[in-house]
């Protein structure tokens, strides 16, 4: 179907978001039905926040994790995320969501935070994070027999070191149909702690 339909406007399917609106774009969609209790856009104008809720194990039980759908034949997604808030055993970050999930993490462990790389839920690549504020990147590459995603951090939105190795992406439906971005916050020890997402920049080639 040869695109915008005449008469009518272009519309993308998933786009950036600065979160100043104090409305959710149609765009995200969450994971669970939300518990609206924990998920701001004006308590923080100009930010996201997701506060932790019930006490999960892992990601698929957690609630509100944030998400827009992946495009080829290259995308990538970038967030800035304020940490001041996190509570001991919480873990945030980004990811390519679905039944078999590649996620970067900051993971609060006591007084110390820590960026962990995780493939399929096995740790593969971890180092000590200092700072309160964090850039994270997931590079999509949906070409012929390539379906891979790398992950980065930055401390400053322009130097990224690429954090794991390459992320094998495969085709499920068994949670959404094909990978997704995933922006997630939840708690493994006690709720209450919350982040303060800035804002989340798409691009597609």
């Amino acid at each position: 179907m040869e695109k915008p339909i005449k008469g009518y406007p272009e519309t993308p399917l998933v786009i950036s978001d600065d979160f100043t609106s104090t409305k959710l774009a149609l765009n995200w969609q969450w994971n669970h039905n939300p518990d609206n209790k924990r998920w701001s856009l004006t308590e923080r104008p100009g930010y996201m926040r997701l506060k932790t809720g019930k006490v999960v194990q892992n990601i698929f039980e957690a609630r509100n994790t944030l998400s827009q759908r992946t495009e080829g034949p290259e995308c990538s997604g970038i967030i800035s995320i304020d940490l001041s808030h996190m509570k001991d055993g919480d873990i945030a970050g980004l990811g390519a969501y679905n039944g078999e999930p590649g996620l970067i993490s900051i993971v609060k462990e006591k007084r110390k935070k820590y960026l962990i790389m995780t493939d399929r839920g096995k740790e593969k690549e971890k180092v000590e994070l200092k700072k309160n504020k964090v850039y994270l990147r997931m590079d999509c590459d949906f070409n012929i027999n390539v379906d891979k995603a790398k992950f980065y951090y930055s401390l400053d939105g322009k130097k990224w070191i690429q954090l794991g190795p390459e992320f094998q992406m495969v085709y499920y439906t068994d949670h959404f149909m094909g990978i997704r971005f995933a922006i997630y916050n939840y708690a493994t020890k006690i709720s209450g702690g919350y982040i303060d997402l800035d804002f989340f920049e798409y691009n597609r080639q």
